[in-house]
């Protein structure tokens, strides 16, 4: 990776590779988790080519990934404004929007990105498990998302998903094979070793439900998640 920076940081702005080179850099700072880097690096070029929709879109997802979901949303529309058309694009809109509250705007923009982009895996996930945790469209939910699992087997996020929305329509003995085959593929990802605590604690599996949940919560760096984990620890659920 410091080779790579070093290489781009050594293209000269004149360069046709300038830009590409940019947006190479504010990827690294992303996946860095250096935001601020990122969002920088992409707004010195959009301020150079204000006309240009994609890089509104791009800057829409450094912001979306350093959780700004408000100004994720309107640069998103301004790329929309500026005539950009992308399923990615609509798909990540569609994410802010879930995230601020505004549900109608956000499945609009959902049905968008599947209609540009039937086979996107992570719109079809992103969809489905949305609407299972709402318990809502549960029955299209549930197809939007073995699509994806299709499309991606490996995949254990989406494999969770799966799993989780068998739950939710009240099938805990088909969610658990999922489950467990989720956290085989992902091990350390404690929403989906909690959920796996959720379906075991259905079953009646109540000891194995409580070793899945202390081993999420050794695993979850988030206040709220470890919460949760700790109140299932003593209490258990109300999924019997």
């Amino acid at each position: 990776i410091e080779f790579a920076k070093t290489a781009f940081l050594e293209i000269d702005t004149a360069s046709i590779m300038s830009r590409p080179a940019a947006l190479a850099m504010a990827d690294i700072a992303s996946d860095e988790g250096q935001f601020e880097d990122a969002i920088a690096i992409i707004s010195d070029l959009a301020a150079d080519k204000p006309g240009d929709g994609y890089l509104y879109k791009v800057l829409g997802d450094a912001l979306r990934r350093d959780r700004q979901f408000k100004k994720s949303r309107n640069i998103y529309l301004k790329a929309l404004e500026l005539g950009y058309e992308a399923g990615s694009l609509h798909r990540n809109l569609g994410i802010s929007l879930e995230r601020l509250g505004e549900d109608e705007a956000a499945e609009k923009s959902f049905r968008l990105a599947l209609e540009a982009n039937p086979d996107d895996p992570y719109t079809l996930n992103y969809l489905g498990y949305w609407w299972a945790e709402d318990g809502r469209n549960l029955d299209e939910a549930i197809s939007l998302i073995e699509r994806a699992v299709q499309l991606r087997p490996e995949s254990g996020y989406f494999v969770d998903s799966l799993g989780w929305v068998h739950f939710r329509l009240g099938a805990p003995e088909i969610a658990v094979q999922y489950l467990e085959a989720a956290t085989a593929l992902e091990p350390a990802d404690p929403e989906i070793i909690g959920h796996l605590g959720d379906v075991y604690w259905a079953l009646g599996r109540h000891k194995e439900a409580r070793f899945k949940w202390r081993l999420a919560l050794s695993f979850s760096t988030d206040s709220k998640e470890q919460e949760i984990l700790r109140g299932k620890i003593k209490k258990g659920t109300s999924n019997q």
